[in-house]
């Protein structure tokens, strides 16, 4: 869709835009009428003699206005269908006015101009997500290092420094996340799961933080639920729910399981509840976006606005439902609504994937 609003080609404003050649017209039809007389035609003959004349012009503009009409109008059109700028001149006929002809050969220079500099910015995207990606796992390489030597170590200092490095650990595989969620294409693999078996390992993986924060996380999901998506990446996100939780004074967090709607668009509903501090109502409509801090991230000073953020890219990638229900002071409560069906779920995923 257009940012802002066009002059629109109605017969008014084309009369309106050539008023100074109505004026030349004017004056040109009194001088022939002027000249008719000297000539010594009679009054009615050179009033028939201006008649021809301004038919003629009439003709000749109403002839214009609807050739350039019609082209203008079906410029609108595209422009306002098309989600992409290069294709313009594919679904606009080239005129066969000058002015139409000059515009036409603009949009197909500034639809290849727009190619060129789209290839460059995904060329250098490209090259910046493989450096993201590889600094991610080079740096892996000494966190696990540092592990093997925590391992050796004793007493408060050692646990603090443990959980200095698991942060460091979550914020990286945070930054990773992000970068393959720009890709939808890479380490992506659905298959049936066990969320159950989701839930222990989301739990296993942020144990030290939960134990640090004095939550014993309650896993109440079903072992007979099961559904598709991404084993890794569902694994983060349930991870992310649970780090958020504890990071904002959760004392008890529970994970629970429960089927909702049957047959093909039947889906389980997963969900993350804690007793935490809640989230403002004011707001809510934007914890789902990038950057998005909050009251209580300011209030905890080290919140970066990313962690909501991911899990509604990486759920969208991969056609599951999100969705957050909180007040302030009772706890959150977020929801995900994961296909049972491998048929709905790629047709989700195809929809999610175009739009």
């Amino acid at each position: 869709m257009t940012q802002h609003d066009s002059a629109s080609f109605t017969l008014g404003e084309y009369l309106r835009d050539r008023w100074p050649m109505a004026v030349v017209w004017a004056v040109c039809l009194a001088a022939v009428f002027a000249a008719a007389q000297v000539l010594g035609v009679t009054p009615w003959g050179a009033f028939m003699l201006c008649l021809v004349v301004l038919t003629a012009c009439c003709i000749s503009l109403a002839w214009d206005f609807a050739r350039k009409r019609a082209y203008y109008a079906q410029l609108r059109q595209a422009v306002d269908q098309l989600e992409k700028a290069r294709h313009l001149s594919g679904f606009v006929d080239e005129p066969r006015f000058l002015e139409g002809k000059l515009s036409w050969d603009a949009c197909e220079d500034l639809a290849y101009l727009s190619g060129r500099e789209l290839a460059q910015v995904t060329r250098a995207f490209d090259e910046y997500e493989r450096y993201v990606e590889t600094w991610i796992h080079e740096i892996k390489t000494p966190i696990a290092a540092s592990r093997l030597v925590l391992g050796r170590l004793r007493g408060p200092e050692a646990t603090a420094l443990r959980q200095e490095l698991e942060s460091i650990e979550r914020h990286v595989e945070q930054a990773l996340y992000y970068a393959r969620s720009q890709n939808l294409s890479a380490d992506y693999a659905v298959k049936e799961l066990s969320l159950a078996e989701v839930a222990r390992e989301a739990c296993k993986r942020n144990q030290n933080l939960l134990i640090a924060a004095g939550v014993a996380p309650e896993i109440a999901v079903g072992e007979e639920h099961r559904a598709f998506s991404d084993e890794s990446w569902l694994v983060f996100i349930v991870g992310q729910l649970l780090s958020n939780a504890a990071k904002y004074g959760a004392k008890t967090i529970r994970i629970s399981s429960r089927e909702q709607g049957e047959g093909a668009s039947g889906c389980v509903l997963l969900e993350v509840a804690d007793d935490g501090a809640g989230i403002p109502e004011a707001d809510m409509p934007s914890i789902f976006e990038q950057g998005f801090v909050g009251a209580n991230g300011r209030a905890e000073g080290s919140a970066t606005g990313m962690g909501l953020y991911l899990c509604a890219q990486l759920c969208s990638a991969m056609g599951v439902g999100i969705d957050a229900y909180s007040e302030e002071g009772e706890g959150t409560r977020i929801v995900l609504a994961l296909p049972v069906n491998r048929r709905y779920y790629e047709s989700a995923s195809r929809t999610l994937t175009r739009s």
